[in-house]
């Protein structure tokens, strides 16, 4: 390639500008332009950054750790006004992903780094991101089709203690918008989303698919706090669904969450079952799950007062992990092979082993009835 080099101001602008590394990273740009206005013992103040015409392969190193710092340096500070990576067409690849990354230009304003913290903007008009296949097959799940983004602005600001984030993007997943901010004892995050979940690129055979059918394309809303000593709450809401969050150490609760029987229904349908009749003696229900650090519990029961409930835990307290279920409040319809509402209570008991699973289940009723057994898998 060739260069040129000006003074006062400093400046260098490289053409046909090759980068490779014996790890298969190999990068080529038609042009880096850089304007430098001065230099001083801490820091570097720069005017303008360009690539232009950025293609080829990058290859994601080694997770490593990172060299520590050397003692006794003052940290480097480094402004810049502009900045511009423009017609990019990269492959980036690694062990576990591979995708093929487009963009005509990328810009940033007034990055400012004083050795530890960070402020700037970041400006992203388009792009296009699609997954590639590895050497051993595809990685991506049902992500098969290129998602294109149609804007997207970040900006991080930093004020005393107080940090701010904000993000703002839409393609064809669909817009997002997420604030995020902290003073270092408590962060706070809150983000709205928009999903276009008919135009998703996903595999037309995947269960994503499905979900188009009983999901409109409505705003996911949600909001958390935590904090370093009394832990954290949040809300996340969608489609009329309320779920409250709570955690503190490795404590945390879900719920109550309200379902309508419509609902429920809807999940039935995407499930692929029909919704069986037990659920039919009451309009709304409710579920919960919790985590006492060991063992977790979820549990479905109508909002309203009644004998009816599904309740399972996971206990991995002991030498060896037990569940336990419990179906109460039910009947079994033969002829219809239907579980309806009843008096019958199932109890269930497990344990692991050293090839697999074995426990006990027993059904009651109370005019005296009984089947006790023991299962295993």
């Amino acid at each position: 390639g060739t260069a040129s080099v000006g003074l006062f101001p400093i400046a260098v602008e490289l053409e046909e500008v090759a980068v490779a590394h014996a790890g298969g990273t190999d990068l080529r740009s038609n042009r880096v332009a850089i304007s430098l206005s001065g230099i001083g013992s801490s820091g570097w103040h720069f005017e303008r950054i360009i690539v232009d015409g950025l293609e080829g392969t990058l290859i994601a190193p080694e997770r490593t750790s990172p060299p520590p710092a050397p003692p006794g340096r003052e940290p480097t500070s480094l402004l810049l006004h502009a900045a511009a990576v423009n017609n990019v067409d990269v492959e980036i690849r690694s062990n576990q992903a591979a995708l093929a990354v487009e963009w005509e230009r990328l810009s940033f304003e007034e990055l400012q780094w004083d050795g530890t913290r960070l402020n700037g903007a970041v400006h992203l008009p388009q792009a296009d991101v699609t997954p590639l296949p590895l050497s051993d097959g595809p990685w991506s799940g049902a992500w098969e089709a290129t998602a294109s983004f149609e804007g997207l602005s970040a900006a991080l600001q930093t004020a005393d203690s107080l940090q701010q984030f904000t993000l703002q993007t839409a393609s064809n997943w669909g817009a997002l918008s997420v604030d995020w901010q902290t003073d270092g004892k408590q962060q706070t995050v809150a983000f709205e989303a928009l999903p276009q979940v008919h135009a998703w690129p996903v595999r037309s055979d995947h269960w994503l698919r499905q979900w188009s059918q009983i999901a409109t394309d409505s705003v996911i809303f949600g909001q958390f706090t935590w904090h370093t000593e009394s832990g954290g709450t949040g809300l996340l809401s969608h489609l009329d669904v309320e779920v409250p969050l709570a955690y503190r150490s490795s404590n945390w609760n879900i719920g109550p969450i309200d379902l309508s029987r419509s609902q429920m229904e809807a999940l039935s349908r995407l499930a692929g079952f029909p919704l069986p009749t037990y659920f039919n003696a009451h309009s709304t229900w409710q579920i919960q799950g919790e985590h006492d650090g060991r063992a977790t519990t979820a549990r479905l029961t109508p909002k309203a007062a009644s004998d009816q409930r599904i309740e399972l835990t996971w206990d991995s307290r002991g030498e060896r992990d037990e569940v336990s279920v419990a179906l109460l409040g039910f009947a079994l319809n033969a002829r219809s092979q239907d579980l309806g509402q009843g008096d019958w209570e199932l109890i269930g008991h497990g344990h692991a082993t050293a090839s697999g699973w074995e426990g006990r289940m027993t059904a009651s009723h109370p005019a005296g009835d009984g089947i006790n057994t023991g299962w295993n898998a």
